[in-house]
């Protein structure tokens, strides 16, 4: 039994410090696995020969959450949960909101912004809400489906 060579692609690392920070503790274990899943997704690459590790696809990473769902298994409501933790700490930004009806995924980064977590120079931010009204509204549902409603039973239990 050999050891066998471990290639860079290979590895996945996160900094000491994120580790042992005030943010890094308040993360639930599915959120931490969320988030190495989004460590997973980077590219790096160095400036030069011996230059520092940068990453080539932050700001572009995509997790849908019918990835999540199918994938992992994870509940859609874990998973929302899941990305407004990670953006709440200070681990991800949001770059992109995307729109599962129209095949638009939303776009991640890694930040850095949880080491200043708990400090007055802190940026906060969270997932914003979707505005957009999209899907089935009360006014356009049978416009949008081309069918009409059932009437209302007038029956009910007293």
């Amino acid at each position: 039994m050999g050891s066998k060579s471990t290639k860079a692609s290979d590895v996945l690392w996160i900094p000491r410090r994120m580790h042992r920070s005030p943010a890094f503790r308040k993360l639930t274990s599915t959120a931490i696995l969320v988030y190495l899943e989004f460590k997973f997704r980077c590219q790096y690459a160095r400036a030069g020969t011996r230059g520092k590790w940068h990453h080539v696809n932050n700001n572009q990473l995509i997790f849908t959450y019918a990835e999540a769902v199918k994938r992992f298994g994870m509940a859609r409501s874990t998973f929302r949960n899941c990305i407004d933790q990670l953006v709440k700490l200070g681990f991800i930004d949001i770059y992109h909101h995307g729109g599962g009806m129209f095949n638009d995924c939303s776009k991640y980064g890694i930040s850095d912004r949880w080491e200043n977590y708990g400090k007055e120079q802190f940026i906060k931010k969270t997932r914003l809400k979707d505005t957009r009204k999209l899907g089935f509204t009360e006014k356009g549902w049978d416009k949008i489906t081309g069918r009409k409603r059932k009437p209302q039973s007038m029956i009910s239990i007293t």
